[in-house]
């Protein structure tokens, strides 16, 4: 029951036209993506963000900074001003739910203005009541127990970056630290993360080269105590034939398996209708205020050429948070119009293996319900 080519063509140009929970026509959701320092402890070989230095870093100014135009990440950590002008201009939308995801580098390392953040948001004059998720992107290195404390009663998830066993996560060390070292301090934020009450998932990534590892990295979180998994694709790369098959299989087994034996584990892949991985509709501010589309930071290292089409402008220009989104079909046409030959093979390919995934989760709930019903919910992912 893979998806043809035809089938997978069709897909995409489905999606295209009906926008995503954050952007178009179909929007629900008011969504922004904060980097609140590009500091990080790690150096994943499939991350294609600009990191910085792990040394103390100063506060940024928050003024333009041509930094991105040179194709280097800005230096220095958002300043909780820039903080509050982003909280403020996502509240000007009209959209009845908001979300926000603290991102980096590694946003513990701005814990205190974090906080602020997030207090700001909850108790905004323009929330009116709002529903408000929060999703928390972390390496995991610097939990521990009095974080999580201050985090428990708050509408925030826990997104831990954790690629399955020692094996799995070679691709994610410290720019001096082996592998071991790096998968040993994030292993512990596991047990921490279940003795408290918060949501949390393991979020992991698979590079081409380890396309034939799906089902270790499920089998391996089932078993690890994870309550939760989001398995995602690295992008940015070029997959082959085979290794695009080795995915879909393994990925096809997951949800078979999972759907098997539901109980005491969620698989957040579940969710279909979510934005194909590379043509991400929300909006991702700086930490120098500059408002864009959020592929445009990650794939920076990668498609270099995005940052100009894909920035929508600054946080304190005072334009309605509304007007900054560009559509998924405006973000194909620029993606298109931007890259060169080579680049936009690679891009298109890479969207339309989110588009067939998607298209796989479809089929194997079908499958499932004429095989005595559906035991998930079937719509769409949302953080």
């Amino acid at each position: 029951m893979l998806p043809s080519a035809q089938q997978i063509d069709g897909r995409l140009a489905q999606i295209l036209r009906r926008g995503s929970l954050t952007a178009g026509p179909s929007a629900s959701v008011a969504r922004i993506m904060v980097v609140l320092t590009r500091a990080c402890e790690l150096r994943c070989s499939y991350c294609l963000v600009n990191v910085t230095s792990t040394d103390q870093q100063a506060e940024h100014s928050g003024s333009a900074d041509p930094a991105w135009q040179q194709g280097l990440a800005p230096e220095g950590d958002m300043a909780a001003s820039t903080l509050k002008q982003a909280i403020d201009r996502l509240m000007t939308s009209q959209l009845p739910r908001l979300g926000i995801q603290w991102f980096g580098g590694e946003p513990l390392r701005c814990w205190d203005t974090l906080l602020q953040g997030v207090h700001w948001a909850l108790d905004h004059p323009l929330r009116g009541g709002r529903d408000i998720r929060m999703l928390l992107t972390t390496n995991g290195i610097l939990l521990d127990s009095a974080r999580l404390v201050a985090l428990e009663g708050l509408p925030i998830t826990v997104q831990l970056s954790l690629d399955g066993d020692a094996h799995g996560s070679r691709f994610r060390h410290g720019p001096s630290d082996p592998p071991s070292t790096s998968f040993d301090r994030i292993l512990a934020a596991v047990d921490e993360l279940n003795d408290t009450d918060l949501a949390w998932f393991m979020n992991a990534t698979i590079p081409p080269s380890a396309a034939q590892e799906v089902m270790n990295r499920y089998l391996w979180a089932r078993g690890a105590g994870v309550p939760a998994l989001q398995l995602n694709y690295a992008t940015g790369m070029g997959w082959s034939e085979s290794n695009r098959a080795a995915y879909f299989d393994g990925f096809q087994r997951m949800l078979r398996h999972h759907a098997a034996n539901p109980e005491g584990f969620s698989l957040m892949n579940w969710g279909s209708g979510a934005d194909p991985v590379p043509l991400c509709g929300d909006l991702i501010v700086d930490v120098d205020g500059t408002v864009f589309q959020a592929g445009a930071v990650f794939h920076e290292k990668r498609f270099s050429s995005l940052k100009e089409p894909y920035r929508r402008g600054r946080i304190d220009d005072g334009a309605p948070f509304d007007e900054y989104r560009l559509t998924l079909e405006e973000l194909w046409r620029v993606t298109r119009e931007a890259l060169s030959p080579a680049e936009w093979a690679v891009f298109r390919e890479n969207v339309k293996l989110g588009a067939a995934l998607d298209l796989i989760v479809e089929l194997e709930a079908i499958r499932r319900a004429k095989n005595g019903g559906d035991r998930h919910r079937h719509g769409r992912a949302s953080p």
